[in-house]
């Protein structure tokens, strides 16, 4: 175009030129540039302007023998990265299809994916699916009009080039059938399993259809699933859902009954499933294993149908120590309003703020609907109790409340401890002092991360429960929170639930909720629930590849991904790629040359999501200056222990020596910092009880800092026996002298 504009402007000046009788003008005086967007001048190698000239490259043996050895060389890279699928500008999504089946424990989602290209140009598509937390793999097909391919396990890390990106650069059958690729991930925004397809051709539409499992849990009857937003994309579709309750009833698709018709729901909206248990059914169980790496392990889920809560003499233990700030602080209040909302009529309630030590709140027993949250509010914002969580606290107020209120009400008495599911470990003693008392403990847990073992372990003994609310809330939103308290209440179905084989026992079984526990056995692993036992089965192919691949994510473990590829390019090994260097100026863009599933071909090169061989490797993060640090530096941490721990610990020695001169104590601290807390605190030696308890008050008193990781501390305290004074022999005639002084008479 720039050389035919110059000619027609060139011309007039030729022809007068020769109408003057003058020769032309010579080819030297145009304007010369060797810039490509320079709008008026032309390549100095060109002779005609009314053409551009194409640039020639040698063709030499070596150029040759490179594209028969290596695939099409792709376009350039022209994809559109979204929050949900990159790809060229010209493909979008036409449908999104969920089918969503309830079972027992476990729910099957079906999502099927139609593509449409408007473009000449075949292309890759890559999408994110986002998925539930706990979500498996299980299945991946890929199909346009020639047919269809069947994913297949492939065990590639993530990141390296596997059978599906060879096909995808590689040259293949005339009429080649579509690929796929499937693998779980977790990022930023969560899990999600990261599908890849190809060709999205115009005029041949490509379905893709992944499957997968997610856990179904049951709280307060009702069995909830939040399927997570996919995210704000221009061009993917919305979702038609479709829901089947399975052995539930009543199913909803969000607060929408379902209907013969799907769902219509938007790409960014969250889509909330729910199914209440039927009333009267007995306890439903489900007990499976399968292979996950080089073992045996089990899944086992049981389900109780609601009934009738009674009501209860209700202790409220708020605690407010250093490890719950955060999202476990803010939604303190929230629960403990979710409690006495979900009381029972006729129950009678205190409460109590606890760390260290314990500060009373609602001293009198009141209805639930009496008492007032002003005195919560106020002990979750000072939290000056100290820097530890202890139970030994609470049970020093709330053991005189319910000592012989079980008499007096029919149920067992109960203390609510709501917090983020940690305790500091060591004396035990108060809680078999409660389970004596035949009160009940049960923990309500407001963080993410996974409650203390040691309470489960001691509040299972008392015959109470463990809400974890905070990873349920996270999954089915805040307004589900009257539904996981409801299990504080629910009356006893079972007092033990247990899998042989497994490390710990489940707790005991609620009605209307659910118990699911996961790994590895010995033995059979079958599920005991009271005196009744359930063997385990085989999972069928899809679920079980669904529950190992969730388990290995779950432990930062390989994930298997699944391959819509021709089986044999499993097989083939990875010597065939381009030796280029990642960023290298001559780097060969282009993979393998031949693939039984190639899909790729010299004429139409098919147009990549991203770059497999010429990518730039990933800059590893360094640390910012905000963030936590590992660990604590040893020298603040004894500067901590000398202000804190001295002074209280001299003034334990000197009451426990009683103006005693034979005096002689060793004692060891031996506690575990974590989470701005101690999580851990024991004294070691041979010492009397009261010196004990009187040094274990000094480690409540720690200021412990911000870090990630724990911190194990050994601090040895000696105090030794005070030496007697010399003595002197006096004489007789001395003595008198110094009885004199003090005006006595001498001694005879």
């Amino acid at each position: 175009m720039v050389a035919l504009a110059l000619a027609l402007t060139l011309a007039p000046l030729e022809a007068v030129g020769q109408s003057k009788g003058k020769r032309p003008l010579p080819e030297d005086v145009l304007p010369m540039s060797e810039l490509e967007d320079d709008p008026i001048g032309v390549d100095r190698r060109s002779r005609a302007l009314d053409k551009v000239p194409r640039e020639r490259r040698p063709d030499d043996a070596a150029a040759v023998a490179e594209r028969a050895r290596f695939g099409p060389l792709p376009p350039k890279l022209t994809a559109k990265g979204g929050e949900v699928m990159t790809s060229t500008q010209s493909v979008r999504e036409l449908q999104h299809r969920v089918r969503v089946a309830f079972a027992t424990g476990l729910a099957t989602v079906d999502v099927e994916m139609v593509f449409e290209n408007r473009s000449k140009r075949p292309s890759e598509l890559e999408y994110r699916l986002a998925v539930p937390a706990g979500a498996g793999l299980a299945s991946l097909e890929v199909c346009n009009a020639r047919g269809c391919r069947e994913g297949l396990v492939e065990r590639t890390a993530p990141g390296a080039p596997g059978a599906y990106d060879a096909s995808v650069l590689a040259r293949g059958a005339d009429e080649p059938l579509p690929i796929a690729h499937a693998r779980l991930i977790r990022d930023g925004r969560g899990r999600a399993i990261k599908v890849r397809a190809a060709p999205v051709a115009k005029g041949d539409d490509l379905s893709v259809r992944v499957q997968y499992a997610t856990p179904l849990p049951q709280h307060g009857g009702e069995a909830h699933l939040m399927l997570p937003a996919r995210g704000m994309d221009a061009r993917v579709a919305p979702s038609e859902v479709h829901l089947s309750p399975g052995p539930l009833s009543d199913p909803r698709i969000g607060r929408a009954p379902v209907t013969g018709a799907p769902a219509l729901l938007d790409p960014w909206t969250p889509i909330g499933l729910h199914a209440r248990a039927r009333a009267g059914t007995a306890v439903r169980r489900e007990v499976v294993h399968y292979r996950c790496g080089e073992r045996r392990c089990v899944r086992a889920h049981v389900a109780a149908a609601p009934g009738k809560p009674q009501p209860r003499n209700l202790v409220i233990a708020l605690d407010v120590s250093p490890s719950t700030e955060g999202p476990a602080r803010g939604r303190l209040l929230a629960a403990v309003a979710a409690i006495l909302e979900q009381a029972p009529p006729g129950s009678r309630v205190r409460a109590l703020a606890f760390a260290g030590r314990a500060e009373v709140l609602v001293p009198d027993a009141l209805e639930p609907s009496g008492v007032s949250l002003r005195p919560f509010a106020r002990a979750i914002a000072q939290a000056e109790l100290g820097s530890a969580t202890r139970f030994e606290a609470v049970w020093e107020h709330a053991g005189p409340w319910l000592r012989g209120t079980r008499k007096q009400r029919g149920a067992r008495p109960l203390i609510v401890l709501v917090g983020d599911g940690g305790l500091t470990t060591g004396d035990a003693r108060a809680f078999e002092r409660a389970r004596r008392a035949g009160v009940e403990v049960s923990a309500v847990n407001l963080a993410k991360r996974a409650t203390v073992p040691e309470l489960l372990e001691r509040v299972y003994r008392t015959g109470g429960v463990s809400v974890a609310a905070g990873a349920a809330l996270d999954a089915l939103g805040e307004e589900r929170v009257d539904g996981l308290i409801g299990a504080l209440f629910a009356p006893t179905v079972a007092r033990r639930v247990e899998v042989v084989g497994a490390p710990r026992v489940l707790g005991p079984l609620r009605a209307g909720e659910s118990l699911t526990w996961e790994g590895p056995v010995r033995g059979s692993g079958a599920l005991r629930v009271g005196a009744r036992r359930s063997s385990a089965r085989k999972a069928k192919a899809g679920p079980a590849r669904a529950l190992a691949s969730a388990r290995a994510l779950s432990r930062n473990e390989p994930v298997a991904a699944l391959a819509a590829v021709d089986r044999r390019d499993l097989a083939r090994p990875q010597r065939d790629w381009p030796k280029t260097r990642p960023g290298h100026k001559r780097c060969d863009r282009r993979g393998p040359a031949r693939r039984h599933g190639g899909i790729s071909s010299d004429a139409r090169p098919v147009a990549v999501a991203r770059e497999r061989v010429c990518k730039v490797a990933a800059t590893p993060k360094v640390g910012t200056a905000g963030e936590i640090g590992v660990g604590m530096p040893e020298e603040p941490l004894l500067q901590m222990l000398r202000r804190r721990i001295m002074p209280v610990a001299r003034g334990c020695f000197r009451r426990d020596r009683a103006g005693r001169a034979s005096y002689d104590r060793r004692a060891v601290f031996a506690f575990t910092l974590a989470d701005r807390e101690v999580v851990d605190a024991r004294v070691q030696g041979r010492i009397p009880q009261p010196l004990r308890e009187c040094l274990l008050s000094a480690v409540d008193t720690l200021d412990v800092p911000r870090f990630s990781g724990i911190v194990k501390v050994r601090y040895p305290l000696v105090t030794e026996s005070v030496p007697q004074p010399s003595q002197v022999d006096l004489s007789s005639g001395t003595a008198g002298e110094v009885d004199a002084l003090f005006g006595r008479e001498p001694i005879r």
